[in-house]
């Protein structure tokens, strides 16, 4: 049996994740964060896997960003018309806290950042599941 391996980044990533509602069908896009274990700095990183471009929210000096969740914008029609949420723990201060990106413009900045009043572990996991039928 052959097997065929693609490298996507030769950076270290972890907590990858793509759309949910793609699961087990052809994706282009997929979000994780950028880590190193040697310091406190992980960005939020974008993969579109179609056109190999690479996509880095830096949180800051610092700053670490956790696994990045996709929120679909009600009504939207691209793969990446949503948010990404994420937990960002901040080292400079031992405080953590929930942050939003826009998934298509990273160059936005946060669309939303809500300050935690406890540090959020790492390894954390979650999901989004809206609250309406």
């Amino acid at each position: 049996m052959t097997r065929c391996r693609t490298t996507i980044d030769a950076t270290s990533n972890e907590f990858p994740r793509h759309r949910g509602s793609l699961t087990g069908k052809p994706y282009r896009f997929g979000y994780c964060a950028q880590t190193d274990p040697s310091s406190m700095h992980w960005p939020t990183v974008k993969h579109d896997l179609v056109s190999g471009e690479r996509r880095a929210f830096d949180h800051g000096p610092g700053r670490a960003a956790g696994e990045p969740v996709f929120v679909a914008r009600p009504g939207g029609t691209d793969e990446d018309d949503g948010w990404l949420v994420t937990f960002v723990h901040d080292g400079n201060d031992d405080s953590a806290e929930f942050a939003v990106l826009d998934a298509r413009d990273f160059d936005r900045g946060y669309v939303a950042r809500v300050k935690l009043p406890q540090r959020v572990p790492f390894g954390f996991h979650g999901n989004w599941c809206p609250d309406r039928g």
